[in-house]
């Protein structure tokens, strides 16, 4: 009401309630609380190591590089839920979507959005390329479900 949406919650079973918030034009929010409390294993230092093969590509496609990553892994019965998180060096975040047209792969799947933003999703992965807040940066967002 008045440009303001209420978050979508719902029950999903004993001991789950799953919210969907609109964070932004574009951009949605979503938490999943459980009664479940695991150890989760460590993620790696936050820029430790070469960045994802799959993530330079995208960042040299744009005339960048990584200037900090980090990944967060969950574990489920038959593997593991990963995201990995980067964010380019200064660069021109203008036209993401056709600077990185072909970088989309066959057969994924495009999501069309009103912003400067490219996401696809193809079989169990998920990416979200996007201009950071201040427009002096990339961001690249990274899930691999392989559960």
């Amino acid at each position: 009401l008045g440009g303001q949406v209420r978050p979508l919650t719902a029950t999903v079973g004993a001991g789950v309630r799953l919210t969907v918030t609109r964070v932004g034009d574009g951009w949605v929010g979503a938490t999943a609380q459980t009664d479940c409390r695991a150890t989760l294993p460590t993620s790696p230092a936050a820029g430790s190591g070469e960045v994802p093969g799959d993530i330079a590509t995208l960042y040299r496609a744009l005339g960048t590089a990584a200037a900090g990553w980090h990944t967060d892994a969950v574990p489920c019965p038959a593997g593991q839920i990963a995201t990995t998180d980067a964010y380019s060096t200064a660069t021109d975040t203008g036209g993401l979507v056709g600077r990185l047209a072909a970088a989309v792969p066959a057969g994924g799947r495009r999501f069309a959005n009103p912003g400067n933003r490219l996401i696809w999703r193809q079989g169990g992965t998920s990416v979200i390329v996007a201009a950071s807040d201040d427009g002096t940066s990339v961001t690249v967002q990274r899930t691999v479900v392989a559960c």
